[in-house]
């Protein structure tokens, strides 16, 4: 008997040895940290028994018939679309199907989830249990969304990818752990001088691809702790803070008929021009050169 395959995700193209095509779609390319995702089409297959070296997660947009085997457990199952079926790090997985399929992979370190919280947990604790196929519609959600990011080629900020990486290992903590964890959402709040300092360094790199963890740091939090204190402080995510202060900026330079929306566009931080116009809009109601002629 052969021993299982190890498959490090983080390594472009790795699913090759399990898999007989490429993603469609990856993220691999695109610099996301912490949290992966890729995108397949596939006809009949059967997999070797192999051990993700990251904790995967299966998505599945469209009706299928899977059998499938984690550890010693086989089952076949009837998928329906918004399934998900969780695959531990090195836990044993294969599967079979005589249909064509679709799925998101999604992944996330098995580090990054044991740190994700660990003012709270105790790391050697976190044990996350396999899952056959149930419906779960937050991760469905998290993995469309994401899908249709890379499907459009926007640049996904590495501010929002963090707060997404996040939310996934708390939800997968809470609700897919040998010991459910509920992780404490304490009314704390951030200090004035820690709010100050923050909006400070946000409003002086609007340009910057910023990151949850360079926020974090400025006050020696651990990234979850700092997301939770922030939205307790202001009622809003440090992601979409940081996208108001770009658009107030925004709208601030579009007074200055000299600057091209452009420039502007890329001075403020956002993925592409036609990213800015769409995001102006929906919040102002106006497109920025509407607003620039009112």
């Amino acid at each position: 008997m052969k021993n299982p395959i190890i498959i490090d995700y983080n390594q472009e193209d790795a699913s090759l040895n399990i898999f007989p095509d490429k993603p469609l779609l990856s993220s691999h390319k695109d610099g996301w940290s912490n949290i992966k995702l890729e995108y397949y089409q596939l006809p009949p297959h059967s997999t070797p028994e192999h051990l993700p070296a990251q904790n995967a997660i299966l998505i599945f947009d469209r009706s299928i018939k899977v059998s499938r085997q984690l550890g010693d457990l086989v089952k076949f199952e009837h998928i329906k679309t918004g399934d998900i079926v969780v695959s531990p790090a090195s836990f044993p997985h294969s599967a079979s199907w005589d249909m064509h399929v679709s799925f998101m992979l999604l992944f996330l370190d098995r580090k990054f989830i044991a740190n994700t919280a660990y003012e709270f947990i105790d790391p050697d604790r976190v044990e996350l249990l396999p899952s056959f196929s149930q419906p779960d519609p937050v991760i469905y959600g998290i993995g469309s969304y994401l899908k249709s990011q890379l499907e459009s080629g926007t640049q996904v900020s590495q501010i929002y990818i963090d707060s997404t990486a996040l939310f996934l290992a708390s939800h997968l903590l809470e609700h897919y752990c040998l010991r459910k964890h509920t992780i404490e959402r304490t009314p704390e709040s951030l200090s004035t001088n820690d709010l100050r300092q923050v909006d400070e360094y946000i409003n002086a790199n609007l340009h910057n691809n910023l990151s949850v963890g360079d926020l974090a740091g400025l006050v020696n939090m651990s990234p979850f702790r700092f997301s939770h204190l922030f939205k307790n402080s202001l009622k809003i995510s440090p992601y979409k803070y940081l996208i108001e202060c770009r658009l107030q900026r925004a709208a601030s330079l579009l007074a200055d008929k000299n600057l091209d929306i452009a420039f502007i566009a890329h001075r403020t931080g956002f993925a592409s021009t036609s990213n800015f116009i769409q995001t102006f809009k929906k919040h102002f109601s106006l497109t920025p050169k509407q607003f620039r002629q009112k």
